[in-house]
């Protein structure tokens, strides 16, 4: 089949690197394999049971120094503190 394909830039310096690196192949057999290794790369991917993410909580029970719903309170901790940054 024949089409006319917009080619950003980037993605032409990338297929005559990969015409270079294999032996002179044409543009057109860069850009076919290039298409069909991608294809083929995101159908292996939908194939894989993606790991399950666990994020394990707690609760942290720790005393503040000071309340955060009283600005002032905080300003003279934050004076008094040589430790303490915003």
């Amino acid at each position: 089949m024949r089409t006319t394909i917009t080619l950003d830039d980037d993605v032409v310096k990338a297929l005559k690197r990969r015409r270079r690196d294999r032996d002179n192949m044409s543009f057109k057999e860069a850009v076919n394999t290039a298409i069909r290794d991608g294809l083929l790369l995101e159908a292996e991917m939908q194939k894989r049971p993606g790991k399950r993410f666990e994020l394990k909580g707690r609760l942290l029970r720790a005393k503040l120094a000071f309340n955060f719903d009283k600005p002032q309170q905080l300003a003279e901790f934050a004076d008094n503190d040589p430790d303490f940054r915003f």
